[in-house]
């Protein structure tokens, strides 16, 4: 029978995502932005182009503070607003080209030393890793 490591992992995970949140709030910092500006701008980065209110879903915010932000950043030539291609009557929220290099950037100290974590495991434990990882956001997107 297998060892099962469940209630070590689960608080190690959540240290790692606090320490994630602060270096995100120093970046944050750094740019003169907030947390939840940052916290946008990477969701575009990462997932593309999305409505304001997916946007605000992904950042638990109310309509009314996506609004305010998208405004805050498009001020800031951080996002613009454009046609939905399959719907022109839509409008979506894509991060422009400088901020998203900015933010790849921003995160590379991040990444690297991540990847640096994760060559460290063998093709097995990597593929582990990234099955956990996969699931856990399916799961964690349906929670409500």
């Amino acid at each position: 029978m297998r060892p099962d490591l469940t209630e070590e992992i689960l608080p190690a995970l959540m240290t790692w995502l606090s320490a994630v949140r602060e270096y995100s709030g120093r970046v944050a910092k750094a740019a003169g932005i907030g947390v939840t500006d940052l916290e946008a701008l990477h969701e575009l980065a990462q997932e593309g182009p999305m409505s304001s209110g997916l946007l605000a879903r992904r950042l638990c915010v109310t309509t009314g503070a996506i609004t305010h932000l998208v405004d805050r950043l498009q001020d800031a030539d951080l996002v613009r607003r454009v046609p939905d291609p399959a719907d022109r009557r839509r409008v979506l929220v894509e991060i422009s080209p400088e901020a998203a290099e900015r933010i790849r950037c921003d995160y590379r100290p991040l990444v690297d030393a991540v990847r640096g974590t994760l060559s460290a495991l063998d093709v097995t434990e990597q593929q582990s890793v990234l099955r956990f990882l996969t699931a856990g956001t399916a799961d964690v997107r349906t929670l409500r």
